[in-house]
């Protein structure tokens, strides 16, 4: 299963799109959708997909912003364009960083199912090194529950499997030991502003030296950090989440509601509730969508609207995941 990112600041094109996405039969699933780039950004970060599509003009950082940090860290994932303007000078730009297509509106649901199976071959090609990504992902979910052995253990593993990549595409290796030690460095100084990383060197040895460093500042930083009353902090994002769940929240939106960046944010609402901030808005808004379906005597794509989903399709298959059945299952089987 091909995991897809849709940014797009128009609602009705998204939830179109979205629907084009989640009716197709190619193994392709939409796991987040948003409407700015920053957001798609913190999004990509966190949940790693291996397709975005997205508008070139967003804003917050718009499409070609968005290319532009996906190809400055050789991220492993596929791009679409949509687009209103049959520009060229937008069209070589998004080709100089690397887009697979440049797709026009009205999109064409056809169209969008030929870019995607299009871009099969590439999406096999890449499957490899994204399985470095989820590997890092799965080891900072649970970088709070290591001790410091532990935590050297794990880092030296990622990082000597990264070295030995030696058949990888130029650059990609050295892209992939940057995303993980920029995400260690975001996570230290979204505790203590002030830390300064070492500086970096190219040889194996100098590389793995310079990791050691990184978790000697971690448990440095992190054990005087743990000592600060952050469970507050993370009550006020819940209390927040839970009167607004049905606006267009966003991490970046509520990192800056608690005053913290936005990969500490991340972090502490992982370790505090034990889900990542898209996986607690969704079971929220579904416990919600249940209370409606069963009191209510309203249409699903109103209850959709009102829980705060713009594509019915990404409501009925978020539904399903959560509550393992569909929303019209649901109702049935509550004989209503």
């Amino acid at each position: 299963m091909f995991h897809v990112l849709v940014a797009e600041d128009e609602p009705l094109v998204r939830s179109a799109v979205i629907e084009m996405v989640e009716n197709s039969s190619c193994g392709f699933k939409v796991v987040a959708e948003t409407g700015n780039g920053e957001d798609a950004w913190n999004l990509i970060q966190e949940l790693w997909p291996t397709i975005v599509i997205t508008d070139i003009v967003m804003p917050k950082g718009d499409g070609l912003w968005l290319l532009r940090q996906i190809d400055e860290q050789k991220l492993p994932i596929v791009t679409i364009i949509i687009s209103g303007h049959d520009d060229f000078d937008y069209a070589k730009q998004a080709i100089r960083h690397g887009v697979s297509e440049y797709l026009l509106k009205p999109i064409l649901e056809e169209e969008l199912l030929d870019a995607l199976r299009r871009s099969l071959n590439r999406l096999h090609a890449l499957r490899d090194t994204h399985a470095y990504l989820v590997r890092m992902q799965e080891f900072f979910i649970e970088i709070d529950k290591l001790d410091q052995q532990q935590m050297i253990r794990e880092i030296m593993a990622i990082v000597n499997s990264l070295l030995q990549m030696k058949s990888a595409p130029k650059g990609v290796r050295t892209s992939l030991l940057s995303v993980f030690s920029n995400k260690l460095i975001e996570l230290l100084q979204g505790i203590d502003p002030g830390y300064q990383p070492p500086a970096k060197s190219e040889s194996d040895e100098a590389i793995r030296s310079y990791f050691l460093l990184l978790v000697e500042a971690w448990g440095r930083i992190s054990a005087a950090a743990s000592s600060q009353d952050v469970k507050s902090i993370i009550k006020k994002a819940c209390d927040h989440i839970k009167q607004n769940y049905m606006k267009n929240l966003t991490v970046t939106g509520m990192a800056e509601y608690c005053s913290l960046s936005t990969s500490y944010f991340r972090h502490l609402f992982k370790l505090h509730t034990g889900h990542s901030f898209v996986h607690y808005l969704n079971i929220l808004r579904i416990e919600k969508a249940k209370e409606l379906l069963w009191e209510y005597d309203i249409k699903v794509y109103e209850v959709s609207e009102m829980v705060g989903y713009v594509s019915l399709p990404y409501f009925n298959r978020v539904f399903k995941s959560v509550v393992g059945e569909s929303p019209n299952e649901y109702r049935k089987k509550m004989g209503l």
